[in-house]
């Protein structure tokens, strides 16, 4: 019995982490604050492994921002990111670019 318990948590455990992997397949590393994608709500429920049901609710309790974008019901997926707990950051390219002699310099000092 606790062999079953072990082999049934580790499956668990796997979904999980493979649901996260799939999630990050999704992301657009480097082009998020570029282009922020407008999501539908089947869209949206799918990206978080929800139903459309749920994510109303999360919106409801303003959890998640919704956006009416032409009477449609639009949500960002910087939103569902932050929702989800991903850490939200500007990216390293909107600042000045260094001269190769600065990179360097920074590097070792």
């Amino acid at each position: 019995m606790e062999l079953d318990q072990i082999l049934n948590d580790l499956q668990t455990s796997l979904d999980v982490v493979q649901s996260k992997l799939n999630m990050l397949k999704t992301v657009q590393t480097g082009k998020l604050y570029e282009v922020d994608i407008l999501m539908t709500r089947k869209e949206a429920a799918y990206f978080i492994n929800k139903s459309t049901r749920q994510l109303d609710r999360l919106c409801d309790e303003r959890k998640i921002k919704r956006e009416y974008i032409d009477g449609a019901v639009r949500i960002r997926r910087s939103s569902l990111l932050e929702y989800l707990g991903v850490e939200v950051r500007p990216l390293a390219s909107k600042t000045k670019p260094m001269s190769e002699f600065d990179r360097i310099f920074n590097k070792y000092h």
